[in-house]
Order: C-alpha cells, then structure tokens, then sequence
C-alpha cells in the first residue's frame, strides 16, 4: 500500500513538474502581476545587502508595512518602516513623511519633496516590486526548486559606464509573491548589487493597519527645524575647521589658504548616481563664478576610487579640482547622505549646508558675492 502511495504522489510531482517547466516568461509574469495587484495591505521582515563597486557593504535588516493608496502618484502606496538599530520609524502617509521616535516620544515631519521617502533608513527596508509593477520589458525565465525567477535586463549606459544592468525577482511557485529581488550592475569594471530577501510575507486581511493610526502622534512633541538646517543646525554660522587635503593631482588643498575666497565643498562617490548628474550644475558655478572669487572642491572619501573617479571627471568635462577627504572631515560636516554641498563664506563661516542639489545653493552663493 505505502509503495502505491508513494507511486501515485511521484506522479503527481512529475506532473507538476512538466507542468511548471513549460510556463514561459510571459505566463508567470501575468501571474505575478495579477498576485501583487491583489494586495492592499503587506507586512513582511526584511534583509537588505548592498555591495558598492568601491568593495564597501551595507548589512541592513528590518520591517516594513505597506498600504496601497490609488490616489498618490509618486509611489503608489503608504509605508510605515523601522531599520533595525535606528531609533526613528518612519511613516508615509501620501503627502508627508514622518520620523517617529517612540522612545523620546517626538516626531518631525516634512512634505514628500523636501525628504525623498525611500533613502530613509526606513524606507530603505521597501520592497517596491511587492505592490509596484515598474518594469514594462518581458523578462527571461529560470527556476529552482521553490521560485520561478524573473530577470529584467536594461541598456547599458555607456556615458556613465554602467553595464550589464539586470534586477532578478524570485517569484514563489505557490503565491506568485516576491521572495528576493536582486539589483545588479556594473560601474566601471566593478560589480554593485543590492539584494532584497524577503521573510514572514503577511497580506491583507492578516495584517493590522493599526500603524496608519497617526492619533497617538497628538501626545508626542513636533520637532521644527530651520528650512535647510535639519541635521546641521549646529554647523550653519560657525567657523570651518582646518582640513589639509591631498588633490587627484597630488597638490594640497588646505582650507585656511582659501580664505578670502567663497568655498564651496562638494562630497560625492562614483557609485552615487545623484552626484553625477549633478555635476554639470556644479561645473556651471565653478565657470560662472570662479571669477568673483568662488573655489569649488569635490571631495571623494574612498581613496581606492580615485583613478575611476578622474575619469568620471574628464567624461563630464568637470575642471574644478577634486581630493580625497577622510571620515574624520565627512563626520566634522555630517555628511550622512550625498551628493552633500557646504558652502563657506570669505571669512570661514560656514553659511549653507543641502544634501541633493538645489537652486537654493546658487541663491545662497550670489548673496555672497
């Protein structure tokens, strides 16, 4: 009898098997779609890695709930999410986004435009091909033993040298339900990936929208800061401290030799992609204004980026010196995200510190001439 069993779900397997290995690409697709455009309401636990083509890694955990909204068009969703080891939560509800710190009951809030959501920490724990479909290319399709996989291929970009652009999804064969997604490119000869591995995946009716209840916010104090200050309240009218720096052509670059002079520090890395579209703007003010006394200097902080970086520059027709900062003058200036622009007036006073750039740094530097 058990031989017979055995006999009957072997076969059962086998056709499920042949059943599943002719699913074309087009078919999970379809399926996959249909799976996530059924979700209102997602929890789940997640593992993020990033590997930078400059060899550094990130290993990041947390968790992470959303809500689908129709009605916001610039991600489609609501989110409330917490990176492990980092205080502050942080809630979107459509139109701003919040960063709640439970244990010093306090929160501050900012409109969508002024803190892109998903570079938070928290929103950095976002999943968006759970709830998003982003891709309008027909993937190839593999499979292993629980997952159909989805790998997305994009063109190259030759101007930045980035190559072999693809992002993997793993597809579970029950659900049709993202497990893992995978991004990876190349820049510049060096492989960057970031990996998504997703766990204890809740939907709809199992998940509380208790975390979209901002009412307990009403007995929390609101955190204000100055427009443009934030994190650098401290820093804005004090004196600049003296940093002696190596340039990408072996010169130094001290600061307190460029007094008298407005400075203007721009802290980028190869792999960020805002700081290099960016730089055209910068290469602008440095020709406008270099004339009235402008100085501007990139700075890198990953030494071993250096020969990869003075070719980005020669592509972008950059003529502005660069040099290799150190931890020590990035954690002096809270450069806790980049591109980071600090501009220093003729006296040494530092004036205006923005992370991303904005035409607020031309407003700034004209009020200086």
């Amino acid at each position: 009898m058990r031989s017979l069993e055995f006999l009957i779900f072997a076969v059962i397997a086998t056709v499920l098997s042949n059943c599943d290995s002719h699913r074309t690409a087009s078919d999970v697709v379809a399926e996959y779609h249909e799976a996530i455009s059924e979700i209102e309401l997602a929890s789940y636990q997640v593992h993020r890695i990033d590997t930078f083509a400059s060899g550094a890694v990130w290993n990041r955990r947390g968790e992470a709930i959303m809500k689908r909204d129709g009605a916001d068009t610039k991600l489609g969703f609501q989110l409330h999410a917490v990176q492990d080891s980092v205080p502050s939560e942080v809630h979107y509800d459509g139109s701003k986004l919040f960063l709640i710190n439970k244990s010093k009951r306090s929160y501050e809030y900012f409109q969508f435009a002024d803190m892109p959501v998903l570079y938070t920490p928290g929103g950095q724990m976002i999943v968006e091909d759970l709830m998003i479909v982003k891709d309008t290319i027909i993937p190839t399709l593999s499979q292993d033993e629980k997952n159909f996989i989805l790998t997305y291929s994009y063109p190259d970009r030759v101007e930045d040298e980035v190559t072999r652009i693809h992002k993997k999804i793993y597809v579970d064969r029950q659900t049709y339900l993202p497990k893992r997604v995978e991004s990876r490119r190349t820049i510049m000869g060096d492989k960057q990936v970031t990996i998504w591995a997703i766990d204890g995946l809740a939907v709809n009716s199992s998940v509380s929208q208790a975390f979209f209840d901002l009412e307990y916010l009403s007995e929390y104090a609101v955190i204000t800061r100055p427009n443009d200050v934030n994190l650098h309240e401290s820093l804005i009218q004090s004196e600049i401290e003296d940093y002696s720096l190596t340039t990408f052509d072996q010169q130094v670059f001290r600061i307190s030799s460029k007094l008298g002079n407005i400075l203007l520090l721009d802290f980028w890395e190869i792999w960020c992609g805002p700081c290099l579209s960016s730089m055209p703007n910068v290469q602008r003010l440095h020709e406008d204004y270099e004339a009235s006394g402008l100085q501007v200097l990139g700075i890198i902080t990953e030494a071993n980026s250096v020969e990869k970086a003075k070719r980005i520059l020669s592509r972008k027709g950059v003529t502005y010196p660069n040099a290799i900062g150190s931890k020590d003058l990035a954690n002096y200036l809270k450069v806790t995200g980049i591109p980071q622009y600090v501009l220093v007036d003729r006296e040494g006073t530092i004036v205006y510190i923005s992370q991303g750039f904005s035409d607020s740094i031309e407003v700034k530097l004209k009020e200086l001439l």
